[in-house]
């Protein structure tokens, strides 16, 4: 696998039979040398597939420079590359899932039969809104690939609810 710092290298766009591209671009070893934005990291694991795919030295310290420089990565198990986050419907927080109106949510009078409480505003009654998903985790951290300080701490504190979630009721 080839690299380069040219935007215009024509090997970016050529695809080898393993779906990885020709060459990759990277900041220049200038650039990398003025310190890294987050850590260093080597190794990240595709959340749909649950396989971890590994960097060399240049790639892994392009993202530690600039979290935000790449929109996508490669999976190799996979052998295609994905954006870094997808949409996708999730629950939604405002209403639990019920679709339904709570709370302040809720109007003051019914509008007729069938009516109150209502649908929830946030996802109009569906129960699930559209929200960016992260696709990808360092590994052993857990950090979203491509995310930087304060996106990779509210991902793991949501995380970590989600956890604690699972398990509430289920005793000691």
């Amino acid at each position: 696998m080839g690299l380069t710092t040219d935007p215009n290298e024509a090997c970016l766009k050529d695809i080898k039979p393993n779906g990885q591209q020709c060459c990759y671009l990277i900041l220049s070893e200038e650039e990398r040398k003025n310190g890294f934005m987050r850590p260093v990291r080597y190794k990240y694991l595709h959340l749909r597939c649950g396989t971890v795919t590994t960097m060399g030295d240049a790639l892994s310290e392009t993202y530690a420079r600039d979290p935000k420089f790449y929109g996508g990565t490669f999976c190799c198990h996979c052998g295609t590359h994905f954006r870094l986050q997808t949409f996708q419907k999730v629950r939604c927080n405002r209403c639990e899932g019920d679709g339904k109106a709570h709370g302040a949510d809720r109007p003051f009078e019914s509008d007729g039969k069938g009516s109150y409480p209502g649908p929830c505003p946030m996802c109009n009654g569906t129960g699930q809104t559209d929200e960016f998903v992260w696709q990808f985790e360092w590994q052993p951290d857990g950090d979203p690939v491509g995310s930087d300080a304060e996106e990779a701490e509210e991902y793991l504190a949501a995380k970590k609810q989600h956890e604690a979630q699972k398990h509430v009721g289920e005793g000691i």
